[in-house]
């Protein structure tokens, strides 16, 4: 098979759609078919990567900072070559960025079967009432267009589904994140080992963490924490550093495994997550997850991962931890870690693709 993706963003770029698509981007290329990238960056540029062929178009202008618009240009060039290079689907992701519709028009205007898989669980949240109502109204427009417009709809997680469905009535198939398998050495739980691993913005709960680790501390508790990521507010975060509370700021992917190692992930986020594959990456590690209410999270402790879903306080989570310390669970099987690799994602892409195109 020949699959495009139109997508607004790809790496080095960095972000959980950019992974995602990255990780089936390497599947299907290693797998034997042919995979074509449509982007936008800064140049224009044709390159070949992980065994596809990447187009990178300039960004026409930026909305709210957020994301960039193509120029009429790129449809033009889609159209043709979809047309000419004997594509046989076209994959988009996530609703609101400007790529998927022209990756939509291109592909429906050829006749070209459209797969959009969605990662997003609710409506843009901002600090912004200006980016807010303006990310509404394109989601009650072109959002809702182009899911109603897609051949097959995917989601991420059930909670994205179910916002799939509130807003555009369309019955999408779950698809959920995964992966890549990284092998996890011998190592025994250290209950004592906070971790938060995210984005250093509102919302995400860097906060939470702080007066989490900052109050068991205050109640005698021998706890470390340690926060990673880069963000806006990394300097702000920066001033709560001390002997109990570590911040390391950005690190390279390949790192994380070895960071979320053997601890108790903790994931206050407030903000419309898909499926953050940090849950993963810390079951995969022989971590626990305290977590507010996120996409995923109930599926994974249903089927035994070590998962406690708190209510979204910091009184909420230093329950959840305390849960943790007194039934110490057994960690998640590598066995039943295999569904949540990209090995087994991707091969389920393919079956989705064979289906519909038979």
């Amino acid at each position: 098979m020949h699959i495009l993706f139109s997508v607004n963003n790809y790496p080095p770029k960095v972000g959980g759609v950019e992974l995602h698509v990255h990780a089936l981007v390497r599947y299907l290329t290693a797998s034997g078919h042919r995979v074509t990238v449509v982007t936008l960056g800064q140049d224009r540029k044709e390159e070949r990567r992980d065994g596809a062929r990447v187009f990178t178009f300039p960004e026409h202008f930026r909305f709210g900072g957020v994301f960039g618009v193509p120029s009429p240009a790129v449809v033009q060039f889609l159209r043709r070559y979809i047309a000419t290079e004997g594509v046989d689907v076209v994959s988009v992701h996530t609703r609101f960025f400007p790529m998927t519709w022209a990756g939509d028009v291109a592909a429906r205007s050829l006749k070209i079967p459209v797969v959009h898989t969605e990662h997003g669980s609710d409506y843009v949240s901002s600090n912004s009432r200006i980016v807010s109502t303006a990310a509404y109204l394109v989601d009650q427009t072109l959002g809702r267009a182009s899911l109603r417009s897609a051949t097959a709809v995917l989601a991420v997680s059930e909670s994205v589904a179910d916002f799939v469905y509130r807003l555009s009535r369309v019955r999408a198939q779950l698809f959920y994140n995964a992966i890549d398998a990284s092998p996890c050495p011998p190592v025994s739980r250290d209950p004592n080992k906070l971790l938060f691993i995210g984005r250093i913005v509102a919302g995400k709960g860097w906060r939470e963490f702080v007066y989490l680790v900052n109050g068991l501390v205050a109640q005698g508790m021998p706890v470390r924490g340690t926060l990673i990521g880069g963000g806006p507010q990394l300097e702000q975060l920066r001033q709560y550093e001390s002997e109990h509370l570590r911040v390391l700021g950005a690190i390279a992917p390949k790192e994380v495994p070895a960071a979320l190692r053997g601890g108790i992930l903790v994931n206050p986020t407030s903000l419309s997550e898909g499926f953050q594959t940090t849950l993963l990456e810390a079951l995969s590690q022989n971590s626990a997850v305290v977590t507010f209410p996120v996409p995923g999270a109930k599926r994974l402790a249903e089927d035994g991962a070590p998962v406690v879903i708190t209510e979204k306080s910091v009184a909420g989570l230093e329950t959840g931890i305390k849960q943790l310390w007194e039934h110490n669970p057994q960690s998640y099987p590598a066995k039943k870690m295999e569904q949540w690799t990209w090995s087994a994602r991707g091969a389920q892409f393919v079956s989705i693709l064979r289906e519909l195109l038979s």
